[in-house]
């Protein structure tokens, strides 16, 4: 499960359990914290994603609901994310998705597909689990493998989650396009804020005060990058990849 090296293409760290994707005991947790966690059914491979159908949301029924079908980007040979397939059609699946940084737009050659809302996989942590009639199964809480009842797994969400999921703030102001090769940061509305754009180790790459009009991030290493925008006690973050 996310062990074998022909499952992604991406040098990367992060938790080695589903539960500690969940609550991850490491700085910058808005890295792995997944938005939806479902189980699904994959129903079609759409270029470097594929559709899901949403049979039961254990968190995030903000975003997604039952009987929906989502769509859902994976690795092109260039991303951090999972290859779709992984799965073929009709495998039935406790998956965990993010909000897609639209990353896939750039570093997929000729392939602008992804748009705002729809979601990725990541390979940094542990966002998948097999599942097979009730029973889900592979590394939960440690990483050996471990079974449980989907009842059973129900509550587990429950336990392991992290508040990040639920706090997050309802209005985000912070936007991040993918053009011309670049990454570009705005405000849905200027004003003044403190911008801060940390490394995959946590460390502060950039730290200024920002009116928060359009910027790119020339200048930065090829990369996974958190930038996150602080207005007295609230902030807002967001993953980036430089191409």
């Amino acid at each position: 499960m996310l062990l074998a090296t022909g499952s992604f293409a991406c040098s990367c760290f992060g938790p080695s359990t589903v539960c500690g994707t969940l609550d991850p005991p490491y700085p910058n947790p808005e890295w792995w914290i997944p938005d939806v966690i479902i189980l699904g059914v994959k129903q079609a491979n759409i270029a470097h994603g594929m559709d899901v159908k949403v049979l039961e949301v254990f968190s995030g029924a903000q975003h997604v609901h039952e009987e929906q079908v989502i769509r859902v980007w994976g690795d092109c040979g260039f991303a951090c994310r999972v290859y779709p397939d992984t799965w073929a059609v009709g495998d039935t699946v406790v998956w965990s998705f993010q909000f897609t940084d639209l990353s896939g737009n750039s570093l997929c050659p000729g392939d602008a597909l992804e748009t705002e809302g729809e979601f990725m996989i990541s390979v940094c942590g542990i966002y998948w689990l097999t599942y097979d009639h009730g029973t889900v199964s592979g590394p939960i809480t440690a990483e050996s493998e471990q079974s449980m009842s989907i009842a059973d797994f129900r509550e587990q969400v429950t336990t392991c989650l992290s508040t990040g999921i639920s706090e997050r703030a309802t209005t985000d102001p912070l936007e991040v396009r993918y053009s011309d090769g670049q990454v570009w940061l705005s405000l849905g509305a200027p004003y003044s804020v403190d911008l801060a754009v940390m490394d995959a180790m946590g460390r502060t790459c950039l730290l200024e005060r920002w009116n928060g009009t359009k910027r790119s991030l020339d200048g930065f290493a090829h990369g996974t990058y958190i930038v996150q925008v602080s207005d007295g006690d609230r902030r807002w973050r967001r993953k980036v990849v430089l191409p």
